[in-house]
């Protein structure tokens, strides 16, 4: 039987914890810089000094876990505040194999300074980027230092993740392949979160969008929003679509959440909305090329200093 901690040869306990990258209660969630224990620690003969990124979230409640925990004589409450009719209490289950218990943990490893860097709590600030800005700053800065996008290849030819991809259409041009984030379990339907990956591998964001790639902008919207509505019931009025601006990875991408799910992945300054996209493209075929565009950056993005403290400030 393969060992429950191991993920892809990555084994939790070898890993010392280092420091907490980011905390959020909101989340439920911690994210934290390990690193591999030295050979003398772990009497084998593997031997690195890799770093790894590890996260650590609490699954969403089911109906199912609401259920077992209120009714699980192992449950323990203990009372923190009892006023008249409301009471408020810590309750811990103590039995080791209850789904209350499960916490999703997401690995990284090994890790680079800008993983590393994307998973650290720092303040944020707008930008301005105008088209010149673009082309003389941005997308020479984007060649340079983007991250590896092997594991996006390896998704589209298969050869990862193929049982979760729930959406296929191998078209060189016009293709994509649809399946569930990471981030959600795929059975709750209120945490619905998908993520639509094009074929095409010379659109690296919003910025590359003209007019001759709306035929691919149609077929993503209309195979993926049919898929999520027999997969798992959530019609298109339902769903929240959109593009990241400047997105975590440089090769274009789509982000399929429901309507009633929040992460700040949707929030102004960040994401922009399938239907604005293509209506924009629809009234003028090089909107993406010409329009000065604002959004936000961590105080540790080195794009930031390129851009310079003007760009965070001069909004027309």
């Amino acid at each position: 039987m393969q060992d429950p901690t191991r993920v892809d040869d990555v084994v939790l306990s070898d890993f010392e914890v280092l420091k907490v990258l980011r905390s959020d209660e909101n989340l439920k969630l911690i994210a934290v810089q390990a690193r591999r224990r030295r050979k003398s620690e772990l009497n084998d003969d593997a031997v690195d000094s890799q770093d790894a990124v590890v996260v650590l979230e609490k699954k969403p409640f089911t109906e199912e876990s609401a259920v077992a925990f209120t009714s699980d004589l192992n449950t323990q409450l203990t009372t923190i505040m009892r006023n008249d009719i409301y009471g408020l209490f810590d309750g811990i289950s103590t039995d080791k194999a209850s789904i209350v218990n499960a916490i999703k943990v997401t690995t990284i490893y090994p890790a680079t300074v800008d993983h590393i860097r994307k998973w650290s709590d720092q303040p944020f600030f707008m930008v301005r980027e105008t088209a010149q800005d673009y082309k003389q700053i941005t997308e020479p800065y984007i060649l340079r230092n983007k991250l590896s996008l092997e594991w996006v290849y390896a998704v589209l030819s298969g050869k990862a993740e193929a049982e979760r991809i729930v959406c296929n259409d191998q078209d060189t041009e016009n293709g994509f392949v649809l399946a569930p984030s990471l981030r959600w379990d795929g059975v709750n339907k209120e945490q619905l979160d998908l993520t639509a990956i094009v074929r095409r591998s010379d659109v690296k964001s919003i910025r590359d969008l003209r007019a001759d790639h709306l035929p691919l902008l149609y077929n993503l919207w209309k195979k993926c929003t049919a898929t999520i509505k027999t997969k798992y019931g959530a019609e298109a009025n339902e769903l929240r679509a959109y593009f990241h601006y400047q997105p975590t990875y440089y090769h274009l991408h789509v982000h399929f959440t429901y309507l009633k799910e929040w992460n700040a992945g949707t929030a102004a300054g960040r994401a922009h909305l399938f239907m604005d996209v293509v209506q924009n493209l629809q009234t003028d075929g090089n909107y993406y090329a010409k329009r000065t565009m604002y959004f936000t950056l961590r105080r540790d993005d080195p794009l930031l200093t390129l851009l310079g403290d003007s760009h965070q400030l001069e909004c027309f």
